[in-house]
């Protein structure tokens, strides 16, 4: 089954094979996520724009805002790419690849945040 869809993939338009590949890069963002937050302190840096100290802290619970705004992302800009994609075709390409470096930027903060905290 997979095999299939694989090659359907590969064959039909090389934005599915990168959606599919995020999508998989998310789910497992949020099982690391899952895994690691039983372990975490009650207090994490998650707001790096601010001065530093306590104003950077925040609950554990805020780190899913990360995956969370980056599937908002996929969502939106895959949608715009379908519905562009017959007129503008360079548009909606440009919509999936922009996807590439805006989801591996929110993977490699938690990642980074993660491993900040993690013992």
């Amino acid at each position: 089954m997979f095999k299939k869809f694989f090659a359907w993939a590969l064959s039909t338009n090389k934005t599915h094979l990168v959606v599919l590949l995020i999508a998989l890069l998310l789910v497992g963002v949020e099982v690391y996520l899952l895994k690691t937050s039983p372990d975490l302190p009650p207090q994490v840096p998650l707001w790096y724009s601010k001065t530093w100290g306590e104003e950077q802290l925040s609950s554990p619970e805020w780190l899913w805002l990360i995956p969370t705004a980056n599937f908002g992302f996929v969502v939106l800009n895959y949608s715009l790419s379908l519905l562009v994609k017959k007129r503008e075709a360079t548009v909606a390409s440009i919509l999936v690849w922009s996807m590439v470096p805006i989801t591996l930027a929110g993977t490699v903060t938690l990642y980074r945040i993660l491993m900040v905290v993690s013992p």
